[in-house]
């Protein structure tokens, strides 16, 4: 791929794979984006004068080398991922290594977790899941579709927070879904079932249509590489001073529109809920990637408006909706008509636009040095 081409390039989605999830992430990153832009409009913060993008340099490591063993590997492990997947019905007990999508609250001395609180999770349900011990715990509760369930565990004593290292918790879970994985009788190298995950027939054809996706996760990851080490040197090219009460209303706003909107459908009690919140605010690191983030808003902010990307061409922008749609599973004509009938709607999906123009722009006057 050209290193030129920005981190939201076009990507084409093929059936039975997975290139619509990195646009899928671009979308929502668009969208939270938008979000921090309000806040930052809203704060009345000055505008900075946009850096200069000269002599933009970013270091990345050369790409290892896919040998065909690797290949064969990450293949493998692709196939339980991609393989068709047969739904259990409601009321049937959930299974070890099934695709599980649950709700899940969870609660430590009363008081809820905001950590580990998660809407439609969807995951292999394993016992080395990212919550070591929940699956064993969830089976032995006899969860089945549909079912809720009450769990209780003991955190793992390296868990990441410190301070829950070994505590009690209490998890109420909902399925909303389970399903097995079906592998064909006649191998997973059989033409049938590699047709059917949208690859060639022959064993060999596939191995090189993989090898191209894999290069193109590589190169996605290294996209992401590259454009931190740009905003490290645009932020300090362009320092800003971001007030606490401008962090306090984007952590809200953030707050709203994510797990506290899930909690609050979900009937759990205000002062829970509010209390998470607050947990959830006072993260350190959640406040520093935020404040970040918001500095970022006020450079893309400023170099949309240098280069006059904030003067949005209609025919430009829908060709940006279909573009997105085609590479995603959003309804085209449904965001179109949307965005004609809701002025709201419409600044938010234009704002997305402008904000992936311009960083696609700021990408391409960066330098790339292979080390």
């Amino acid at each position: 791929m050209n290193p030129k081409q920005g981190p939201s390039g076009p990507v084409e989605k093929s059936p039975g794979k997975s290139t619509g999830s990195w646009e899928e992430a671009r979308f929502r990153r668009a969208m939270e984006s938008s979000t921090l832009t309000h806040v930052v409009a809203g704060a009345n913060l000055p505008p900075l004068p946009a850096p200069s993008l000269e002599g933009l340099t970013a270091h990345v490591p050369a790409t290892p080398e896919l040998t065909e063993e690797l290949l064969l590997l990450r293949f493998t492990e692709q196939i339980a991922d991609r393989a068709p997947r047969i739904p259990r019905p409601p009321g049937a007990s959930v299974e070890m290594d099934d695709w599980v999508t649950i709700d899940l609250i969870a609660y430590c001395g009363g008081l809820l977790l905001p950590e580990l609180t998660a809407q439609q999770a969807t995951f292999f349900l394993t016992p080395d899941a990212s919550l070591p011990g929940f699956a064993a715990v969830l089976l032995q509760a006899g969860a089945a579709v549909g079912a809720h369930v009450t769990l209780n565990l003991t955190l793992p004593a390296d868990y990441p927070l410190e301070p829950l290292r070994g505590a009690p918790v209490a998890c109420a879970v909902t399925v909303h879904a389970a399903a097995t994985v079906e592998l064909p009788p006649g191998g997973t190298w059989s033409p049938e079932f590699l047709e059917s995950l949208g690859f060639p027939p022959e064993k060999e054809d596939a191995l090189i249509e993989f090898e191209l996706e894999v290069e193109a996760l590589q190169e996605q990851q290294r996209q992401r590489s590259i454009l931190e080490q740009i905003w490290d040197q645009l932020i300090s090219r362009a320092p800003a001073q971001i007030p606490e009460s401008t962090l306090e209303l984007a952590l809200d706003m953030l707050w709203k529109e994510g797990q506290g909107r899930f909690l609050s459908a979900a009937g759990t009690d205000p002062q829970d809920v509010d209390h998470a919140g607050r947990m959830w605010v006072g993260n350190l690191e959640l406040r520093e990637g935020t404040r970040r983030r918001l500095h970022i808003s006020l450079i893309v902010a400023a170099v949309a408006r240098q280069e006059r990307f904030t003067d949005v061409d209609p025919n430009a922008l829908e060709d940006f909706v279909r573009s997105l749609a085609g590479a995603t599973d959003l309804d085209a004509e449904g965001l179109l008509s949307e965005m004609r009938s809701d002025p709201t709607a419409a600044r938010r999906i234009a704002e997305q636009y402008v904000w992936l123009r311009t960083v696609n722009f700021i990408f391409s006057r960066a330098e790339t040095v292979e080390d």
